[in-house]
């Protein structure tokens, strides 16, 4: 409710460990458990209103972390993936406003097959986990027609003359590359279909997220 809403702000340069919270700069982020590997987690501030002091949490959950005593109030602010190799460290990533770019693209491809059939697949998208958020990815369809589409959206088959066309494609048979934007679920899942049974390739370069914003 707008009424129950409160300004909060760090005032300061703020830094937090992969290690169990604690109140203060330097010190612990994560609301349960340890940290783990190749994991999502969401980034709030958080406040208590009797002492008006604001901190940081790190939760796995990215609607309902568990909030350390006297911390009532929470705003998500984003999220961060921890290295597949190293649970110290993270993938790093750009921030402008809303706009997340990673500074090194995955080296995994999110789809690479050279035979995805001609109905709906889903995808799994690297983009935060557990929220909705527009995915910024690079497509390749190669002598087909690619359409990329939200999976709460009407399953369509691409086409080069009626509705809803495609989101990148070719009808000859040389590659078409291109960069697409498409709104994931919270399980970060997409929809793709080609129009032929021939390769698709896609990887993610970024996201937009909104951050609980209306």
């Amino acid at each position: 409710m707008v009424g129950n809403r409160i300004l909060m702000s760090l005032g300061t340069t703020y830094t937090k460990k992969l290690t169990a919270w604690s109140v203060g700069s330097g010190l612990g982020c994560l609301d349960t458990g340890a940290v783990a590997a190749f994991t999502w987690y969401s980034v709030f501030l958080i406040e208590r209103t009797d002492t008006a002091v604001v901190d940081v949490l790190c939760s796995l959950s990215a609607t309902a972390p568990s909030m350390p005593t006297n911390y009532t109030k929470k705003r998500r602010i984003g999220s961060i993936l921890t290295d597949w190799t190293n649970t110290g460290s993270l993938y790093f990533f750009s921030q402008d406003g809303n706009r997340f770019t990673w500074a090194t693209k995955t080296t995994t491809l999110d789809v690479d097959t050279v035979a995805p059939g001609t109905n709906a697949n889903a995808a799994t998208l690297s983009v935060p986990n557990g929220v909705n958020v527009i995915a910024i990815i690079n497509v390749l369809a190669s002598g087909n027609f690619v359409y990329v589409s939200d999976g709460v959206e009407t399953d369509e088959a691409p086409s080069n003359t009626v509705a809803p066309l495609g989101s990148i494609g070719t009808t000859g048979v040389s590659d078409s590359v291109g960069q697409v934007q498409v709104r994931t679920g919270p399980t970060q899942q997409i929809r793709y279909r080609a129009s032929a049974n021939s390769a698709v390739r896609i990887v993610t370069t970024g996201w937009i997220d909104r951050r609980g914003q209306e």
